[in-house]
């Protein structure tokens, strides 16, 4: 885990499958969610999504296994919010681009965290995702505290 002097995959390649990925589990969400046109919207969005997680990737250096665990767990946590509606409210009232930042983050920073024991601190990757440590703190809260603080996959 951590900064890896030798990566294990190409970045184009790792920056590519996670744009992708990422926006297709959201793109599920919002279809379960009866939120389809919302959902319809992203295609568009993928090429400046690609450009974020170009930045997280090439800051944290993050293993391949670090990558595929947070899809993981993206998978599940919307997954598990889909039948809560009133998470779904919630969530499809924000911006799907900030909803898409702070998902990837989010996860990330758990699978980073379940994965290595010498992990980047919160602040860390508030800089390296632009999103405000309070909100990374928050978000990882409410993630962990749905999954009852078990991140075994």
């Amino acid at each position: 885990g951590g900064i890896a002097s030798k990566l294990d995959y190409k970045m184009s390649d790792m920056v590519e499958y996670m744009s992708i990925m990422t926006c297709k589990l959201y793109a599920r969400f919002l279809t379960n969610a009866n939120m389809s046109a919302l959902a319809d919207s992203l295609p568009s969005f993928v090429f400046s999504f690609r450009k974020f997680v170009l930045q997280v990737l090439t800051s944290t250096r993050l293993p391949c296994a670090t990558c595929l665990l947070a899809l993981s767990y993206l998978s599940n946590r919307l997954d598990s919010v889909s039948q809560d509606p009133a998470m779904v409210a919630r969530w499809t009232q924000e911006n799907p681009s900030y909803q898409l930042y702070a998902l990837l983050t989010v996860a990330l920073v758990l699978a980073n965290k379940f994965l290595d024991d010498n992990t980047f601190t919160n602040q860390s990757w508030s800089q390296v995702s632009g999103l405000p440590c309070s909100v990374v703190n928050k978000l990882e809260r409410e993630w962990l505290a749905s999954i009852s603080w078990s991140l075994n996959p």
